[in-house]
């Protein structure tokens, strides 16, 4: 799993600089194979809720991709809105890069980090940070 967790944290990451963001996500279901790969367009959208999780979940499903039991890789540890999206998603691994502290240094940031939402949650949730966590920081420098 640690060349996979690797492998599509480097597609995220890939999104987040082609779209000149720090903030990339790939939404995986593993049963299917199905997958996108998206990135923050809050100012792009002029949407405050346009994150890069959030917008993994909602292409997910605008392609009919099962969201229950998926596996979301984000290039930044998922802030409290993204987190309980992937809860009532069904999502049931979260695996991240830089952490809420690392992108509370470059900007602002809530600091409710993503385990303490999934330690809430009524099923289980995988959580685990530092995938390529350098590679994913380094993106708020570009």
């Amino acid at each position: 799993m640690k060349d996979l967790k690797a492998y599509y944290m480097q597609a995220a990451i890939q999104k987040a600089e082609s779209a000149g963001t720090p903030y990339g996500a790939v939404l995986l279901q593993p049963e299917t194979g199905g997958k996108v790969i998206v990135a923050n367009s809050v100012k792009a959208d002029a949407d405050p809720t346009a994150h890069a999780e959030v917008n993994a979940i909602r292409q997910a499903r605008k392609l009919g991709i099962s969201t229950t039991g998926s596996i979301l890789f984000s290039t930044c540890e998922p802030c409290p809105m993204c987190a309980m999206a992937a809860v009532w998603a069904g999502v049931s691994k979260i695996y991240f890069g830089a952490t809420i502290d690392d992108a509370a240094a470059h900007g602002h940031q809530v600091k409710i980090y993503c385990r303490e939402i999934a330690e809430k949650a009524w099923y289980d949730i995988k959580v685990e940070g530092g995938v390529l966590q350098e590679d994913c920081v380094g993106l708020f420098h570009k």
